[in-house]
């Protein structure tokens, strides 16, 4: 009896010692919503609908542009869409706040022709050493317009895998510089595939992950099936949230309507055929499985319009990773209202 209660002491006391975020209850929990920055002004009567969805939190995203192999960014100029320029991001902070809602700066890359960030390579290292000093004037400029903003977080980066791995040293003076000028709280956005090799998460806030995960290569899944597949990325993230003492945002979550959704969902130019249905059952899953979790703080769904959609030459609404004007959007507005049909339970 005496050995029986000292190993179940001893199984308290480990358990006890062993590293877990704090729950977090709903009413703190990041419902988010990534816009689509507005090519032109625009006044605070866009934010209606978001609000409407139950969003608590906004993602605004300026961007830098760039090349392969190139080591300038361009950014801060009068071509970019107001939405991406230092003027546009401080106006919409002032006016999310006023509207009730916190907001994420999230300042982005765009390379010609679309290629991933995450394979962005230099020829030498002074390019290297040239392209993070532009990336350093271009995310310092965004952590001080924050910070006077009132900004409550700051993502420092978003999918740049081959930096992060190639030159961890950069990005741990970088967090340093930020924290000097940026009182807010911090995140980074990596990759799914990548988020376990990125080396400061414990100089950050959150675990920020882009939450494309492969789930499966049914073309028409159902709730439950997809619901199945996530347990894997579940039990891992959990895991891994528990090791570090940090809670896990979904700096991107989402999914395109079309068949086949759930198989790559960080592909964007397939020519799967629309399937509204296969995108709601994938915003189901993934709120089922995750939202109740304690290790999950939220998210931000990818992406959301200023304005109603309209099928176009440059567009497709019906295939796009927007929930808005779906079947996916009640999803999201009921597990962002806190009345989902159900909950899930954590595992």
């Amino acid at each position: 009896m005496r050995t029986f209660c000292w190993l179940f002491l001893v199984g308290v006391l480990a358990h006890c010692r062993e590293p877990r975020p704090a729950a977090k209850p709903p009413g703190d929990r990041i419902n988010g919503l990534s816009l689509v920055a507005p090519i032109r002004q625009v006044d605070s009567s866009i934010l209606g609908p978001v609000r409407a969805v139950g969003a608590n939190w906004v993602a605004l995203m300026p961007y830098a542009f760039g090349e392969m192999g190139q080591p300038t960014l361009h950014h801060a100029n009068s071509r970019q869409w107001w939405g991406e320029r230092p003027d546009g991001v401080a106006a919409m902070i002032q006016m999310a706040h006023r509207q009730g809602l916190k907001v994420m700066v999230k300042p982005q890359i765009w390379l010609r022709g679309g290629e991933y960030t995450g394979k962005l390579t230099m020829k030498s290292g002074a390019d290297w050493q040239s392209w993070e000093e532009s990336y350093r004037e271009f995310i310092l400029g965004y952590a001080r317009l924050a910070d006077s903003a009132k900004a409550e977080l700051l993502c420092i980066g978003t999918e740049l895998d081959g930096s992060v791995a190639g030159r961890p040293q950069f990005w741990k003076a970088l967090i340093g510089e930020i924290r000097s000028v940026y009182n807010g709280k911090l995140t980074y956005a990596a990759n799914w595939d990548t988020h376990q090799v990125f080396p400061h998460w414990t100089l950050l806030d959150y675990v920020g992950v882009d939450a494309y995960f492969p789930l499966t290569n049914d073309a028409s899944p159902s709730v439950e099936d997809l619901e199945s597949a996530w347990q894997p990325h579940v039990k891992a993230l959990r895991n891994f949230s528990n090791k570090l003492s940090r809670p896990i945002l979904f700096t991107e979550f989402g999914y395109r309507s079309v068949s086949n959704c759930a198989h790559k969902p960080w592909v964007s130019d397939t020519d799967d055929p629309a399937d509204a249905q296969a995108q709601r059952n994938a915003y189901e899953a993934l709120f089922r499985a995750c939202w109740a979790q304690p290790w999950m703080v939220g998210g931000f769904v990818w992406k959301w319009y200023e304005k109603p959609i309209r099928e176009g030459r440059w567009h497709r609404h019906a295939t796009d990773y927007t929930p808005q004007q779906k079947p996916a959007e009640k999803v999201l507005k009921a597990w962002y209202g806190g009345t989902p049909e159900t909950s899930g339970s954590p595992l």
